[in-house]
C-alpha cells in the first residue's frame, strides 16, 4: 500500500463518503491538501486538510467499508500529522459529531483531547472540536 499526495478518487469520494455521511448532508471540502491511501489501482481511503496560521485542520478521513480495521486511518492521520509540521503547523483540529462514537474514539487513540463543545448546531446535534498540540522540529 502507498500514500501519496493528491486529489482523491471521485469515484471513491463520491460512493463512500456517501454512504457514510448522506443522512446529515455533509459535503466533501475542495480546498486545501488531500493524501490517498491506495494498493494497486484501488484507493482504500483519503484525508483532506487545510492549513492556515499553523493550524492544520483534519476536514475528513474516510476509509472504504472493506479496508476498515487494518491501520489504513491511523497511517493517513500519521501522515497528515507530519504534512502539518512540516508546514510549520503546532496545532492540529478536528471537527466531529459527538454521535460519531467510533470517530471519537479513533482520534483520542491518536492523541486528541476535545477542545470544545457546539451545542446543539442546526444539524440537530452536537459537535466537538478536538485538538493536539505537535511539536515543530
Amino acid at each position: 500500500m502507498r500514500i501519496k499526495s493528491g486529489p482523491p478518487g471521485r469515484k471513491f469520494r463520491d460512493t463512500q463518503w456517501v454512504k457514510v455521511n448522506w443522512r446529515h448532508g455533509f459535503v466533501h471540502s475542495k480546498k486545501g491538501f488531500s493524501l490517498v491511501a491506495k494498493e494497486g489501482r484501488e484507493t482504500l481511503g483519503y484525508c483532506a486538510f487545510e492549513v492556515k496560521g499553523g493550524v492544520g485542520e483534519l476536514k475528513e478521513l474516510l476509509v472504504g467499508e472493506g479496508a476498515r480495521g487494518k491501520g489504513i486511518g491511523s497511517l493517513l492521520i500519521s501522515r497528515f500529522e507530519r504534512a502539518c509540521k512540516g508546514k510549520g503547523c503546532g496545532l492540529l483540529v478536528v471537527k466531529v459529531p459527538h454521535i460519531y462514537k467510533e470517530s471519537l474514539a479513533f482520534y483520542r487513540r491518536h492523541g486528541y483531547k476535545e477542545a470544545a463543545r457546539i451545542r446543539k448546531s442546526w444539524w440537530g446535534f452536537d459537535w466537538l472540536i478536538l485538538r493536539k498540540r505537535v511539536y515543530r522540529g
